[in-house]
């Protein structure tokens, strides 16, 4: 038996049911689509009995699709997949891509957040939000250099039902890209800022210098185009498996969205791979 436990920040679960197959495409014998059949605390339950597959279900798995209305046009996401070898009883939230093997947090909080340029965001939330609630100044980023900053725009997108859950933040002063950036929002969870948009700003993230390590005898610089990283480190290792001969060297961020570090000597067949935070 598997048992799917499923959160609609609505908590409206009337039409809600589940479409199940074997992942090579075949339907469940159960006929139509699975009702829930309990509700807890976290939202509604679904238990899919295994014994209505084919025997070799335990070797492909089981395809399946939440359907919060009940139609195709409804359906949370793109289909996903679960094999038995996993736990038997998985969480999902509306709107997440994740499978949980324990209960995740449900509580109001930044699901997303998005930099398109140093005074611009789009913001996701978990739970969709009254519109006279986004004020102009609703919004604050929180910055691990120290500064604060308070919006000054707030844009609804995709507005229903008098609420949203998806906005266009607008500050009056650049944010630092070069340190995390944290949004925060009334009582909901702070979220962490992604750089997307931004990234395509060719003045300020492109460099014309090598990626890569480029050897000589004298010495040996490591270098990559990691744009939105608090921080990366090169490691060395003497085999391509195993700890032998680990050495981590902190890189230093650059021009363009690029980090480097020099190391004196030739470093060239050494093993190697880069550790990047952020």
């Amino acid at each position: 038996m598997l048992t799917i436990h499923y959160h609609h920040y609505s908590a409206n679960y009337e039409k809600t049911d589940l479409w199940v197959w074997d992942a090579r495409g075949h339907n469940h014998d159960l006929a139509g689509a699975i009702q829930p059949n309990d509700r807890t605390e976290f939202g509604c339950v679904f238990q899919v009995p295994l014994t209505g597959f084919a025997e070799h279900v335990s070797e492909i798995g089981i395809g399946f699709v939440v359907r919060p209305q009940g139609s195709w046009e409804s359906r949370d996401g793109e289909d996903r997949q679960w094999q038995p070898a996993e736990a038997g009883q998985i969480w999902l939230i509306h709107g997440d891509p994740r499978i949980y093997t324990s209960r995740p947090d449900v509580s109001p909080q930044i699901s997303s957040a998005w930099l398109d340029d140093s005074k611009r965001m789009v913001v996701r939330l978990s739970h969709p939000v009254e519109l006279e609630r986004l004020k102009a100044d609703s919004f604050r980023v929180r910055s691990a250099a120290g500064p604060l900053h308070t919006s000054t725009a707030v844009h609804v997108i995709e507005p229903e039902n008098g609420s949203s859950r998806f906005v266009e933040v607008e500050f009056g002063d650049e944010l630092s890209v070069d340190a995390q950036l944290m949004v925060l929002f009334e009582d909901y969870q702070p979220g962490e800022v992604e750089l997307r948009d931004i990234l395509l700003d060719s003045e300020r993230y492109y460099s014309d210098l090598p990626l890569g390590a480029i050897c000589t005898r004298e010495k040996t610089v490591v270098r990559v185009f990691a744009p939105g990283a608090h921080a990366v480190e090169v490691v060395l290792y003497d085999q391509p498996t195993g700890p032998e001969g680990r050495e981590a060297h902190a890189m230093t961020r650059g021009e363009g969205g690029t980090w480097s570090v020099e190391l004196e000597g030739d470093y060239h067949l050494r093993c190697y791979m880069i550790a990047v935070n952020g």
